[in-house]
């Protein structure tokens, strides 16, 4: 897949986890640049394990709606972060 995104000009700027639904959670794979030069970022639905895999291997930024923390039992962002920042 790295190939094919490099091949079309494309790079990946980031993952997000958005949403937790039905115990289902839902990402996306943030893009930037491609052949055309158009410039603006593009975002493409993934489950999060392949978002977050792609943004490790770009050392791209990865991002977790905070809401999310609370309801999986994270008491905060700071606990989270003490653990595994």
């Amino acid at each position: 897949m790295g190939r094919l995104l490099e091949d079309s000009g494309l790079k990946v700027k980031g993952a997000s986890v958005l949403l937790l639904t039905d115990n289902v959670f839902y990402g996306e794979v943030v893009l930037e640049g491609g052949q055309n030069g158009e410039g603006r970022d593009r975002r493409v639905d993934a489950r999060p394990s392949d978002a977050v895999e792609f943004a490790v291997r770009a050392g791209a930024t990865i991002r977790v709606a905070e809401n999310l923390f609370e309801e999986e039992g994270f008491r905060s962002k700071e606990v989270f972060m003490e653990r595994w920042g």
